[in-house]
């Protein structure tokens, strides 16, 4: 009778759930976007208590006898087992796998793993929750925080909240650290019920580069351009002189994107207005906002209007992917484009470090360009907290405390290392003194580049969806060679010249949640208006509307199909946040 219940309840609301979490998660963004209200804390900061932790026999520090202390490993002094279900990269086995060895060694608590292919891992964890048949634990993600609440509602997900002081540092440390992941993590009865996975790479936080060919500058002697004016001429330069010299001008594409991808022409409409290219709502005085309905998106689009009726803007932006756009960049014969769209310059053309003088590395990013109205902002993204892994029901209520602490040691720096960048010494190697980091300060640690360019996929686990904190500055303390360009300083070299133009993370809409009605209601509003403002982008652009006598007809439009109940939505799970 529980499953049967449990199964009803799942085909009701799985389908708002899922689309709810779709339309609000970032396309580059490796944290969960789902929207949720946060309750209020206590005094201490944390949420809620749990329901008081079953009694177990322990010893006078308060931890069960067959645990060590917290901060000693191995975890446990005695035999346990527990059962973890985990998505499983195609050619890889977590039996038998030497970095599951190092782990369960590292923490003396055995693992009996249930591996879910990771084409079937969607379908296979809505079924496990719909029937109730868990492990107990699951990582590779759990679902959207609105999924992870339903779920704990009916008791399939377990609180850990009172768990978290005395079995899990690691998490507590990143929470101090990162305030607004532990806001994000707290659900609306006041308790956390997951660990996430987040990385704090610091070119994810500014995505919405523009990479532009400096070679063609030079060979035109043209500057940086830092106003839209300026970036307006240079584009018609590149229209109309020869920056390639290939000896035929007008040859050349001043500017390619793709459609959706994070190469979209948003990414330069964002010069203009703030828009993370999703559902383009922002905070301001404590009000939710859209920006596609602003005098300043108009004004934006105006801009893109005027640059594609002059032949700056390939035509193929508006209806290749990211293959097209990679092909241009690849061109065989010599560069065709000038500017590019995207967070990294790797997924637009290939880059080949052991080449310096590759076509890759003549493009650089335009730290910041000057509107007509003075505006001078990049779009920031901020992290948000997400759930990469839940304990289940299924757990014996005796060892919560080991399930905490085994998936609190995810969470240290040599774990980091071992389960992200693989086996020490063969992988990487702590880094020797003296040398310098991607951050000009002191290294930590180095990658080895093996001679065949990379390691088996079976012999680490590199790319396996665990919980984990990559820090910004155990990520920056990477050793860097400055002698060459690096794809790691490389980025951090881009992302830096636009740093101090990056936009008030205050108007930033933070993680909110909604229940099953409020979801299933919020999808059949949102995802309909998303592609109707993003279609309008391309149609206003290449001038199929007109910005003087549509505009008013594209108002209306998002009246009708819901724009102020959307906005009255996202108002009450904000204002219930705060």
């Amino acid at each position: 009778m529980k499953k049967l219940r449990l199964l009803t309840l799942f085909i009701v609301v799985l389908s708002a759930l899922v689309l709810v979490a779709a339309c609000n998660r970032g396309e580059e963004d490796v944290s969960e976007a789902a929207t949720t209200p946060a309750p209020q804390q206590t005094p201490a900061g944390h949420a809620g208590q749990d329901p008081a932790p079953p009694a177990v026999e322990g010893n006078d520090d308060g931890f069960p006898a067959f645990m060590n202390p917290v901060g000693t490993l191995p975890i446990v002094n005695e035999s346990v087992t527990l059962s973890v279900t985990v998505s499983q990269l195609s050619g890889f086995d977590f039996d038998g796998n030497p970095i599951t060895y190092w782990f369960e060694e590292q923490t003396g608590v055995s693992i009996d793993w249930l591996q879910v292919p990771q084409a079937d891992w969607d379908t296979r964890l809505n079924l496990m929750l719909a029937t109730g048949d868990l492990t107990d634990i699951i990582v590779s993600g759990v679902g959207s925080h609105a999924t992870v609440y339903f779920y704990a509602q009916l008791g399939l997900f377990m609180p850990i909240t009172d768990y978290l002081d005395p079995f899990a540092p690691e998490l507590m440390n990143m929470f101090y650290h990162l305030p607004n992941i532990h806001a994000d993590m707290i659900m609306p009865d006041g308790h956390i019920y997951g660990f996430p996975s987040i990385d704090d790479a610091f070119h994810s936080s500014l995505p919405q580069k523009l990479w532009i060919n400096t070679a063609w500058l030079d060979a035109l002697g043209l500057p940086m351009p830092r106003t839209t004016e300026e970036f307006y001429d240079t584009l018609v330069a590149f229209r109309d002189l020869d920056p390639n010299q290939n000896g035929r001008p007008g040859s050349v594409l001043p500017f390619a994107g793709a459609a959706g991808q994070g190469h979209s022409i948003e990414r330069l409409l964002g010069r203009f207005v703030t828009t993370d290219e999703g559902n383009r709502l922002i905070v301001e005085n404590g009000r939710i906002v859209p920006v596609f309905n602003t005098e300043e998106w108009r004004e934006g689009l105006r801009f893109l209007n005027r640059m594609y009726t002059s032949g700056l803007i390939a035509p193929d932006t508006f209806v290749q992917d990211r293959s097209g756009l990679r092909a241009m960049g690849d061109h065989p014969d010599y560069n065709i484009v000038g500017v590019m769209p995207g967070l990294w310059l790797g997924q637009m053309i290939t880059t080949d470090f052991d080449n310096q003088e590759g076509r890759w590395n003549d493009f650089r990013v335009i730290p910041y360009l000057i509107t007509p109205d003075g505006r001078q902002e990049n779009f920031t993204r901020p992290l948000q907290g997400n759930h990469r892994a839940a304990i289940t029901n299924n757990l014996d209520p005796e060892l919560m405390p080991v399930a905490v602490r085994w998936l609190d040691n995810f969470m240290t720096e040599i774990s980091t290392l071992m389960t992200i960048q693989g086996q020490e010494d063969v992988h990487w190697r702590w880094a020797d003194p003296g040398t310098v980091s991607i951050a000009g300060g002191p290294a930590r640690w180095e990658r080895i580049i093996s001679p065949e360019g990379g390691a088996a996929t079976n012999d680490m686990w590199a790319g396996q969806p665990m919980p984990n904190w990559r820090s910004h500055d155990w990520r920056l303390s990477e050793r860097a060679d400055r002698s060459i360009v690096e794809q790691e300083t490389l980025l951090y070299d881009e992302t830096l010249v636009m740093f101090p133009y990056r936009n008030d993370l205050n108007i930033i809409v933070p993680v909110l949640i909604f229940d099953e009605v409020q979801s299933a209601e919020l999808v059949d509003i949102q995802a309909p208006i998303n592609s109707f403002v993003a279609e309008n982008i391309a149609r206003f652009t290449v001038g199929d509307l007109c910005l003087d006598d549509d505009w008013d007809w594209y108002i209306r439009e998002l009246e009708v199909m819901g724009l102020s109940r959307l906005l009255e939505l996202n108002q009450n799970a904000f204002d219930l946040r705060r």
